[in-house]
């Protein structure tokens, strides 16, 4: 999995261990809500239970149901279509996928960038996110403000966006 800003791909699976070793050990309830999912580093590895993932990013959720549902993205991309969705107010899975998929570091429409040096970021990117696409199947997907969300007899596990980290964003 691709590493980017704020990402979970190295520790995901070892917090969702922890989590559900703590639930068992306190004998709460299997239900579990991240609603700052990002993409899902820790909610993809949990089996046999309901998840639901939220994130504010309307364009990354709408690109997560697609995967879910079976959508192949895209195999390019070129720098005019880039620019076309990035600067589209339309929201798509299609411009979800091109917006983190090009970009620099995995920040949301941060420069346009399919290779670097021997490395395809695009690709690889595209093809681990189909390679999750077995681990979703038991999320719900959702896409609101966080404080809309009034859960109970839930895990909750927040991991929110970083304050005065000097990204930027489109959403």
């Amino acid at each position: 999995m691709p590493i980017y800003a704020g990402g979970k791909a190295r520790l995901g699976k070892e917090i969702a261990t922890f989590i559900s070793k703590y639930e068992k050990k306190m004998k709460v309830s299997q239900k579990y809500f991240e609603p700052f999912c990002g993409m899902l580093g820790v909610a993809r590895h949990f089996k046999n239970r309901k998840i639901l993932c939220n994130d504010i990013n309307k364009d990354l959720i709408l690109m997560l149901k697609a995967i879910k549902d079976d959508w192949r993205p895209p195999i390019s991309c070129s720098k005019k279509k880039y620019f076309e969705l990035k600067n589209s107010t339309l929201h798509s899975a299609e411009r979800g996928f091109i917006g983190f998929a090009c970009a620099y570091s995995g920040i949301f429409f941060a420069g346009y960038r399919m290779k670097h040096g021997k490395r395809n970021f695009f690709k690889t990117f595209r093809d681990n996110l189909i390679d999750m696409r077995d681990e979703m199947k038991n999320i719900t997907f959702k896409s609101k403000n966080y404080d809309e969300f009034k859960p109970k007899g839930m895990t909750i596990y927040c991991d929110p966006p970083y304050k005065n980290n000097n990204f930027k964003s489109d959403f």
